[in-house]
């Protein structure tokens, strides 16, 4: 028997949830059932979508153009502010923003457990892509340290190690224009051989 995907988990889990009083359901459980329900309602392709609050429809069809989109393309969308607006597709720059309104309402409270789940079942979803991409820089940061016993510099003939120490100096630049999260300051101050510069 093939082990069951995210997805086949989380609604598993939320049929289950369906079954039970609506008295004894919270409201993010509430809210959330409102989602399922309305997917559901679209996977067999019955039932009447009348009621259905703008929101969720609204919500729901971009989740599935993202889902789309991914596995077409086999990779998450990009907007790339740098690049001329021509050379990303109009779709890709409209999910990509959908995805960076998701992150942003979720850090607000104002995504259900439901939504949240529910992207994460989309192969790739991480909530923090760019907190991700700099822990991983720290820990290549650290491993050279430790390896090396100095730190990299960008003179080096080494891809890796000029590209280290270009992302150490981008970190002194955000510390001393005091545009670095306390939890960096903290983590960089903590790695041996660290210095902050002038």
């Amino acid at each position: 028997m093939p082990h069951p995907t995210p997805i086949d988990q989380l609604l598993s889990a939320y049929t289950e949830l369906a079954q039970r009083p609506p008295k004894r359901l919270t409201p993010d459980r509430s809210r959330s059932l409102i989602f399922f329900t309305y997917e559901q309602t679209l996977a067999i392709g019955s039932g009447s979508t009348d009621l259905v609050p703008a929101r969720v429809i609204q919500w729901t069809t971009a989740l599935h153009a993202l889902e789309a989109f991914v596995a077409r393309n086999g990779r998450w969308p990009r907007e790339n502010n740098r690049a001329e607006r021509s050379s990303i597709a109009a779709e890709e720059r409209r999910l990509a923003t959908w995805v960076r309104s998701q992150r942003s309402a979720a850090d607000l409270g104002r995504r259900c457990t439901y939504q949240l789940d529910r992207l994460a079942c989309i192969p790739g979803y991480r909530d923090r892509p760019l907190e991700d991409r700099w822990n991983a820089q720290l820990l290549g940061y650290q491993g050279f340290l430790l390896q090396h016993n100095r730190a990299p510099v960008v003179s080096s003939e080494s891809n890796a190690e000029k590209r280290l120490a270009a992302w150490a100096a981008k970190q002194r630049f955000a510390y001393r224009n005091r545009r670095l999260a306390a939890r960096r300051i903290s983590l960089l101050g903590q790695l041996p051989l660290w210095t902050w510069g002038k």
